[in-house]
């Protein structure tokens, strides 16, 4: 994954006015300043929309309750993701799409469930099979099992190194 870089606001403010006034096509400039395209034409979205504050999105959290009236905008209104996301001062189209992708597969209520984060480590009955089942009583046979075949090649190996030593001391 790639890092994120952070634009100066004096600079995408600069940008924007260049594709505003027509000084060169939005991928022109946008290739001049080594700048993905679609990048500097989601500034010029937001500026025309919103003014200088368009471009000073800060990274916030959304509620649940958020998401869900933005999807809800989305397909009633017939709007795209872009739109929508200009419409809900969205930075990411990403974002709203995930949001989408939740939404269709599980449901409102998954758009409720912060999963961000670290995923929590298995409890310690996850990882120790209970007792007096028969996958636990497998699994114990099969763990003794395991432990005596590496102590007799433990000891297979130690055997053969001291007959080599043994015939090393008799030259």
């Amino acid at each position: 994954m790639s890092r994120k870089i952070k634009y100066s606001l004096e600079l995408k403010l600069l940008l924007v006015k260049q594709a505003i006034k027509g000084e060169g096509s939005v991928r022109a400039i946008a290739k001049e300043n080594q700048l993905d395209h679609t990048i500097l034409d989601r500034w010029v979205s937001f500026y025309k929309v919103y003014g200088i504050e368009g471009l000073r999105l800060p990274a916030r959290q959304y509620d649940g309750e958020f998401k869900l009236k933005a999807i809800q905008t989305l397909r009633a209104g017939g709007l795209s993701l872009y739109q929508a996301c200009i419409r809900f001062k969205i930075p990411s189209v990403s974002m709203l799409s995930n949001w989408q992708k939740k939404y269709e597969s599980h449901g409102a209520e998954s758009l409720f469930k912060s999963c961000r984060g670290k995923p929590k480590s298995m409890n310690k009955s996850d990882k120790i099979p209970k007792q007096g089942t028969a996958n636990a009583r497998e699994q114990e046979l099969e763990n003794k099992y395991l432990r005596a075949e590496n102590e007799y090649l433990k000891k297979l190996y130690a055997l053969i190194q001291k007959e080599e030593l043994e015939k090393r001391k008799k030259r």
